[in-house]
């Protein structure tokens, strides 16, 4: 890729994204970077430039809203990005539905990564440039067949389905978008995220205890950014924590790639009408 790169991020506002894109800044590649709040966005490219961005493109957009998803993909698909991290996500452990009629974790967790890399993937395609998809990587298994949770719900059903469904698109997209390199990438328990601040005060602290072993949001982003710009010439790539693994359960995924795609192709095009 030529250097400086040019890198879409969503989820760079805090977290494990803001230090994804604070690594990319500070090896002085061009940032475009999503989030729901224009003050935020403001605070953080200040920052970026300062840490030595030569470009921060601002998008406001809220991630949950299918149509404003579009929109934005929209208003990307025509800037030139050699590359997209898709890291935006929240945890819901009680069943909330947006103004869409979406479980919610579904449409942040998932939804707007597949409209994105699907919108995005035939510009990167034939350059070869990457979607590293913020996915779980093997570590849960999830069903397709109720999405959103309309016939049951338990604790944690939102939060697999969506993890699962990130599994399943990072292993379809190179299918779809031949040329595109895709990392699917589980950073592993992190200190300093902010995915709980949506929870209730004994989840976060449970949450904040399991993390407390955890690698610093620094050290993960560093590793973010080396995945962003890493040599190429791997189609399809899974990483969890530090290491680059094989998944068990590849044939899995890739029987529920159609599956997945017209579910969601169902739901977007439900929302368009």
């Amino acid at each position: 890729m030529p250097s400086p790169s040019r890198y879409v991020l969503t989820g760079a506002t805090s977290g494990i994204g803001a230090a994804v894109a604070d690594a990319l800044a500070r090896r002085h590649h061009a940032l475009v970077l999503v989030g729901r709040s224009r003050e935020v966005l403001d605070a953080r490219g200040a920052a970026l430039r300062q840490l030595g961005a030569p470009a921060v493109s601002l998008h406001e957009a809220d991630l949950s809203s299918v149509a404003q998803t579009l929109a934005l993909a929209g208003d990307l698909a025509s800037e030139p990005v050699d590359g997209v991290y898709l890291g935006a996500g929240i945890l819901r452990l009680e069943r909330q539905v947006t103004a869409e009629d979406l479980e919610l974790n579904y449409a942040v967790n998932h939804l707007h990564k597949f409209i994105l890399a699907d919108a995005l993937g035939p510009h990167l395609a034939p350059r070869g440039g990457r979607i590293v998809v913020g996915a779980p990587v093997g570590a849960v298994r999830g069903r397709l067949d109720d999405v959103h949770g309309t016939g049951s719900w338990s604790l944690f059903q939102g939060i697999s389905t969506s993890q699962y469904a990130n599994d399943v698109l990072a292993s379809g997209l190179p299918g779809r978008h031949p040329g595109l390199e895709v990392v699917g990438w589980n950073p592993g328990s992190t200190r300093g995220t902010r995915v709980t601040r949506g929870l209730p005060w004994w989840a976060r602290t449970l949450f904040w205890l399991v993390n407390l072993r955890g690698r610093a949001c620094a050290e993960v982003g560093e590793q973010g950014a080396d995945l962003m710009t890493g040599p190429a010439g791997r189609p399809l790539t899974w990483v969890s924590k530090r290491d680059t693994v094989s998944l068990a359960r590849a044939d899995e995924l890739s029987a529920d790639v159609d599956v997945l795609w017209d579910l969601d192709a169902a739901i977007i095009d439900r929302i368009r009408r």
